[in-house]
């Protein structure tokens, strides 16, 4: 029978070997102004995270999921999906995560889509997170500091 810690550590070793360095870079919500007139502003809390990550372009057979979420316009065929170890937090509480890819990072940043992150467990424990992720057009996001 296989363990929880047998197939984390199995899937480690493939994300490790196959997979890319994969930047997390962590923001948060700032306000200025007053109540009526606030200006949400992006800072980046926190120092970069390191992981390693397999990315996979979307697509497949017509009845897999990404498929579905092409069909309702959540998703395109730009779009990437990216498997990480299940310990990494892809869900920040008040904020968002840019991805850079490779070290030194490449000159295409991402951003998770807002179909967010599917967390896969066993037992309750998470195995591995995917994510469908989405290049940063003009690098940063709007009201990125």
């Amino acid at each position: 029978m296989v363990t929880f810690n047998d197939l984390r550590t199995e899937l480690d070793g493939v994300i490790n070997e196959v997979g890319v360095p994969i930047r997390l870079r962590y923001y948060s919500f700032a306000y200025s102004g007053t109540e009526y007139d606030s200006v949400a502003y992006l800072t980046q809390s926190g120092t970069d995270v390191w992981v390693s990550g397999v990315i996979f372009p979307v697509g497949g057979k017509t009845s897999s999921d990404d498929w579905k979420l092409m069909e309702q316009g959540r998703l395109t065929f730009n779009d990437s999906k990216l498997y990480i170890n299940g310990s990494v937090n892809l869900t920040p509480v008040s904020g968002v995560i840019k991805l850079g890819v490779g070290s030194p990072t490449n000159t295409n940043q991402y951003y998770i889509t807002d179909n967010g992150v599917q967390t896969q467990s066993i037992g309750g424990s998470f195995v591995y997170n995917k994510c469908y992720i989405r290049i940063l057009n003009n690098g940063s996001f709007a009201n990125q500091i």
